[in-house]
């Protein structure tokens, strides 16, 4: 199973808006940028490749599914165009990869290519070398053939291993066959698996895919016919219904989970024999936990296993667990329910969401931190009746409850460096607390350059950023007078983004070092980022005039240094 760890640590979920924590300036660029990509095919000789499958992976950092793999066909003078889709998630969460990767593959003359680029690159050509078969066979415990087997094949590419689609298949006598991959690059076998079996896994190095053939040895999959039951208990010990209990291990089945019932019980007679870590996690009301499961390991056959949940987020170090409840009033004094709760500030784990229930009531767990004269804050939004409230609250605090207001209104509007309104800038809303903040709502500018947050508390701290294509960056705060309900910001003034920076990277030993991810910043600046290529140029074509700061970070190596918009040939020494 541990490729399938690996492989997870890429991928990108969504959360909720307003309980997603501040992203770092690449991470806000990536999930904003979704370019059309386009490029040539050729061959060796330099002739253009006609019906070449191509594919564009990601490096994982968009929440929208749909937007994590596309492909195309190449014309008869090697052209081909990946468009992206009209609707993207702009939220993201987690390890973020500045790379993007596209590989085209000729199954008729069994070559293949692949290019590993910046995010902001738009054009990608390629040229084709001779390409690897990878084969392999999948048998049962008993050496009979597995039919139909899948396989799930990935490479690593730019610190990232996405998934190649759709999963390849075993024949009908368990073999497979997948020609036209590139040569001199790491392969994972993320998961064989078949209907009634476990799974297995491999790996390929890149130093071994360094010519024509590669045969993995034989892959054997166990039977998935032992029972495993039990119980998931809170932490009072009464049964919890409705949690999600996966059964993972090595050999065993992938992705197989279940659900307790009314009694907290669960059930599954689909693991193989051996070793089986069975893990539980509750989502929701009452309990409010969400997060890696907690488990135990025990044997496949274990008809009473016994699992407590315990709130997973925070390390048993965290210090002691605090626990806040109450109920949400709206203005007349009603229960409120399904309003969105963040406690955010002085916490082990701020901006986790949460919802009141049907009946206004809420509960949630957490940890104070020991940031010195920092407090916590418990905001609540119900975007549907525009109401908010914003509270502060401290280790004593166990009991709190809300009672809704009217939001407040914050508007203004973007233009371009003419007095034109900006018609495509998007402005992000971000609460600030105390050391730290959260991303509320974005939103893009309309026909007349104009926006507006509503439901907001007035007692929040505000931070804009203001971003669009071609243009510079602007951040500013804003905050509510005591007695007003509306905010209405001067017109903000967007600097034109139409100079050049361009420069190399060097290692320690001044020798120009590829694959390094080069980012910039700046007041006005377009935060944006760049790859350095084999020889360790760097790139941007949309930087404004004034000082941009060039900043990298790759492995025990960083540089940093200052350069003015314009500037062509600087040189980014990396330093331990």
């Amino acid at each position: 199973m541990k490729t399938r760890i690996i492989f997870a640590l890429v991928i990108v979920v969504a959360v909720n808006a307003f309980a997603q924590q501040t992203p770092a300036d690449s991470e806000t660029v990536l999930a904003r940028q979704t370019p059309h990509r386009s490029g040539t095919v050729r061959y060796p000789s330099g002739e253009p490749a006609a019906g070449v499958h191509i594919a564009f992976y990601p490096g994982g950092y968009y929440s929208d599914d749909d937007y994590n793999y596309h492909e195309a066909i190449s014309d008869k003078n090697g052209h081909y165009d990946i468009i992206p889709p009209k609707k993207i998630s702009m939220f993201v969460d987690g390890p973020i990869i500045l790379t993007n990767c596209i590989m085209a593959r000729d199954f008729e003359k069994n070559f293949a290519a692949i290019r590993v680029f910046a995010v902001t690159t738009t054009n990608v050509d390629l040229i084709l070398q001779p390409a690897i078969t990878l084969s392999g066979s999948v048998k049962n415990t008993e050496g009979v053939p597995v039919s139909g087997a899948e396989i799930g094949l990935g490479f690593v590419s730019a610190r990232c291993a996405p998934e190649m689609r759709p999963p390849f298949k075993a024949n009908d006598q368990g073999q497979f066959s997948i020609p036209a991959l590139p040569q001199g690059v790491e392969y994972w076998i993320l998961g064989i698996t078949a209907k009634g079996y476990g799974s297995s896994t491999a790996t390929v190095k890149a130093k071994d895919t360094q010519t024509n053939h590669c045969e993995f040895p034989t892959f054997v999959l166990k039977h998935a016919d032992r029972i495993l039951a039990g119980r998931v208990l809170d932490n009072d010990g009464k049964p919890v219904a409705g949690a999600e209990v996966d059964f993972r291990g090595d050999g065993q089945p992938q992705d197989l989970k279940t659900k307790t019932d009314s009694e907290g019980k669960f059930f599954t007679d689909t693991v193989c024999e051996g070793e089986v870590h069975v893990g539980a996690v509750f989502w929701g009301p009452p309990l409010m936990d969400e997060g890696e499961p907690a488990g135990v390991l025990i044997q496949a056959g274990d008809t009473n296993v016994v699992i407590q949940i315990r709130d997973t987020r925070f390390p048993l170090w965290a210090g002691a667990e605090l626990i806040t409840s109450g109920t949400v009033f709206d203005p007349s004094g009603k229960p409120a329910p399904e309003v969105s709760l963040v406690l955010g500030g002085a916490t082990k784990q701020p901006f986790r969401p949460y919802t009141s229930d049907k009946n206004g009531k809420y509960k949630f767990h957490w940890y104070r931190s020991e940031a010195a004269g920092a407090g916590s804050v418990l905001v609540g939004r119900d975007k549907t009746n525009n109401l908010a409230v914003y509270h502060d609250l401290d280790e004593t605090t166990t009991n709190l409850d809300l009672h809704l207001q009217t939001g407040c209104a914050l508007s203004g509007s973007v233009q371009n460096p003419d007095g034109t309104p900006s018609t495509n800038a998007m402005v992000e809303l971000y609460m600030k607390f105390f050391r730290a903040q959260s991303l509320v709502d974005q939103v893009q500018t309309d026909a007349n350059g104009l926006f507006s947050f509503k439901t907001l508390p007035r007692e929040g701290k505000y931070q804009l950023g203001v971003n669009a294509t071609d243009y510079g960056s602007i951040s500013m705060s804003a905050q509510f007078a005591s007695d007003s309900d509306s905010l209405q910001l001067p017109p903000i003034k967007l600097k034109a983004a139409n100079l050049q920076l361009a420069g190399t990277v060097l290692d320690t030993d001044g020798n120009p070092i590829s694959g390094v991810n080069v980012n910039i910043s700046g007041r006005g600046q377009p935060r944006i980022n760049s790859l350095s290529d084999a020889g360790g140029h760097f790139f941007f074509n949309h930087v404004a005039e004034g000082t941009i700061r060039i900043a990298t970070v790759t492995g025990s190596l960083n540089g940093f240094l200052q350069a003015q918009g314009g500037d062509t040939n600087v040189i980014l020494k990396l330093h331990p």
